[in-house]
């Protein structure tokens, strides 16, 4: 129940910063959900790393994805479950698979929402991703990669790991002072072991890679500041 609030809230404050207009489940969240029943699957393993403030790491809260319609982008969140959650063992740090349900049509993956929490703070970042992508098939399961964020202290100039507000939370975690470094990496080869495991509904069905490209500092501070 807890849990359930505390998501709601931390996705409602991302609404308020991105301009989303939706929020959405992610596909499996329900055991009884079929492959058959939805549109494409895109799914994307996600792992976030504070070496900066290493007592807050961030934990995955929602995927904003954008579609482009016209000349304007229209903003949805994918929120973030408990069925995703990935516990390594030994590790500092979870990683969450996510999955997105997605019509033909162009997007981007905007952004990834984690909170870093250690009672009583709680800090919100947010990865700057900017990624292109092209849905072409109605429906499939896709790979987009696995993606790893790791926080450290910011140089001058650099986008931040999250906003200045509240002041207090966001300087303890590190979210005001640090920067994401970000790799996006085709790691199929282990990931498609942890997503069967995880959804046991994708059975031995074909899985297409659509692997997001390379992640430009540059380009993503561009595109952050309009």
């Amino acid at each position: 129940m807890m849990r359930s609030v505390f998501t709601a809230l931390c996705v409602s404050v991302l609404l308020l910063v991105t301009g989303c207009a939706s929020q959405r489940p992610m596909p499996f969240k329900e055991a009884t959900e079929k492959v058959e029943d939805k549109k494409a699957i895109y799914l994307l393993m996600v792992t976030m790393e504070n070496k900066y403030k290493p007592s807050f790491h961030p934990q995955l809260v929602s995927v904003i994805v954008d579609r482009k319609e016209g000349d304007k982008w229209e903003g949805a969140g994918y929120v973030a479950d408990m069925t995703g959650v990935v516990v390594v063992p030994g590790a500092a740090m979870n990683s969450y698979a996510a999955r997105m349900e997605l019509e033909p049509g162009e997007y981007r993956l905007r952004v990834l929402h984690g909170t870093g929490t250690a009672f009583p703070i709680i800090g919100q970042f947010i990865v700057p991703m900017y990624a292109p992508l092209s849905v072409r098939e109605p429906r499939g399961l896709f790979y987009l990669g696995n993606v790893r964020a790791t926080v450290r202290e910011a140089k001058e100039g650099e986008v931040k790991a999250g906003g200045a507000i509240p002041v207090l939370d966001q300087a303890i975690s590190g979210a005001s002072g640090g920067t994401f470094d970000v790799v996006i990496a085709d790691a199929w080869r282990t990931d498609e072991a942890v997503f069967r495991r995880q959804f046991p509904v994708l059975g031995s069905l074909p899985v297409r890679k659509a692997v997001l490209p390379a992640w430009d500092r540059a380009r993503v501070a561009q595109e952050h500041s309009k």
